[in-house]
């Protein structure tokens, strides 16, 4: 990602500030915590949450830091906080700010919808008043929700979460899988064949979040080809003889993936995965075993609070070529295209 120009005048700041400070043996140069404080805006503008807490947090509790600066830092904490779901420290972010400067207001504007009611649900209940005391920004509530559930926690909570990392993620889709081997039906261009040669498919996933950005997954997977068991003709050589009544159209998948999605929080986040799948079918009263990679995109939304819906394409390849449907006459593998819809739950880890 290229930085912003703020983070470049800030850095080149801050170069400046550490060239031109007396240097000792016994003294180490330390930059101003307002410099620190504008570069960490800037870094949580590149969603570069964990950065900004340990910059903020190392200078923001000294005593000789300015009212503003101290706000501005206490402020770019709590956001980072709120991002990262760690509610308890943003809102004792908040209450530090209010300290600072009791007649503080968030924007509900430019700031966060989180952060908005976060600060003013806080100021409710410290009892803070201006003497022009506005409005307060909360979501509305309706006559079945308790009272208790306007602590500022809880309001924060309601807002739209993103994965995180150590969360763990459970997938679930049903789509259309076509099989491509040459025992498929030819003609009727891409989408012709795609029908003709597919079957209903569905797939479950356990998910880790490695990072906020990058999951690890296993995945189990099913689908039906009615053509995969296709005679092609009297057998032969190329074609050996399959015995339907003892067969299955079934393929069974498991698979290990990667799976990335861009850095960035919006609600709507493209990725794309790899893995490596091992297939299991039965044909002629045996168990054949395939294995090859995977690779998938697809587009991933938030819908509230650790729920998302997914669309997904992905490509197998299978070896050897006759381990799925006996025959490799053309190709030394087999391959299977799928389009998926699913959805998404979050179990949240820890914090």
């Amino acid at each position: 990602m290229r930085p912003t120009v703020t983070f470049l005048v800030a850095a080149t700041l801050l170069a400046f500030v550490v060239a031109t400070q007396p240097r000792s043996a016994n003294a180490q140069v330390v930059p101003p915590c307002e410099q620190v404080v504008e570069l960490a805006e800037s870094l949580y503008e590149q969603t570069r949450y964990e950065e900004v807490i340990t910059m903020v947090t190392d200078c923001i509790g000294d005593p000789n830091v300015t009212a503003h600066t101290a706000v501005r830092g206490y402020r770019v904490l709590a956001l980072a906080f709120l991002r990262n779901d760690a509610l308890d420290d943003a809102r004792l972010a908040v209450i530090e700010l209010l300290g600072r400067d009791a007649a503080y207001r968030a924007d509900p504007v430019q700031d966060l919808p989180a952060y908005v009611a976060l600060v003013n649900t806080t100021r409710e209940q410290l009892n803070l008043r201006d003497e022009v005391d506005l409005p307060v920004v909360e979501p509305p509530v309706s006559e079945n929700e308790n009272v208790g559930l306007q602590d500022p926690i809880y309001i924060a909570s309601r807002q739209p979460t993103f994965v995180r990392r150590g969360d763990m993620l459970l997938r679930a889709r049903i789509g259309w899988s076509s099989y491509g081997g040459e025992r498929g039906v030819n003609g009727g261009g891409f989408f012709g064949e795609f029908i003709d040669n597919g079957g209903e498919s569905l797939s479950i996933e356990l998910n880790y979040a490695a990072s906020n950005f990058v999951w690890v997954g296993l995945d189990y997977q099913a689908a039906r080809y009615p053509t995969l068991l296709d005679a092609k003709g009297p057998p032969s050589e190329d074609f050996p003889a399959i015995d339907v009544g003892s067969s299955s159209p079934w393929i069974h998948y498991v698979g290990i993936l990667l799976r990335g999605t861009l850095p960035t929080n919006s609600l709507v986040k493209p990725y794309g995965s790899v893995g490596f799948y091992t297939s299991f079918g039965l044909i002629n009263d045996k168990i054949n075993v395939s294995g090859g990679p995977r690779i998938a995109l697809g587009m991933d939304v938030v819908v509230g609070s650790g729920v998302g819906v997914f669309l997904e394409f992905d490509e197998q390849f299978l070896l050897p070529g006759d381990g799925s449907d006996l025959t490799d006459r053309q190709y030394p593998y087999d391959f299977f295209t799928g389009a998926a819809a699913g959805v998404r739950y979050t179990i949240r880890a820890a914090r």
